[in-house]
């Protein structure tokens, strides 16, 4: 089992501009429909991911479908990356 407290140090040691949110909160921005949805993206194995994931969120491995739906639409969508 990773160490999750020491990986969000590492994070926020290593990418310091990147916001992160907690669950509660990324809860509240998915059911207010006045905030730009996100573009979830699950970096969990594909075996995890099939087992059970967010309503509409991507599997990491899918990799050429997340760069189409970011380049899609550059700078405009909001993106989470999240492990769970």
């Amino acid at each position: 089992m990773p160490d999750f407290d020491r990986i969000k140090r590492d994070i926020r040691e290593r990418y310091p501009t990147v916001a992160q949110i907690t669950v509660p909160e990324l809860r509240a921005w998915l059911a207010d429909p006045q905030r730009p949805a996100p573009l979830l993206i699950d970096v969990r194995s594909v075996a995890e991911y099939e087992v059970s994931h967010l309503v509409g969120a991507a599997q990491a491995e899918t990799l050429p479908e997340i760069r189409r739906i970011v380049e899609s639409d550059p700078g405009q969508r909001p993106v989470v990356f999240y492990y769970s």
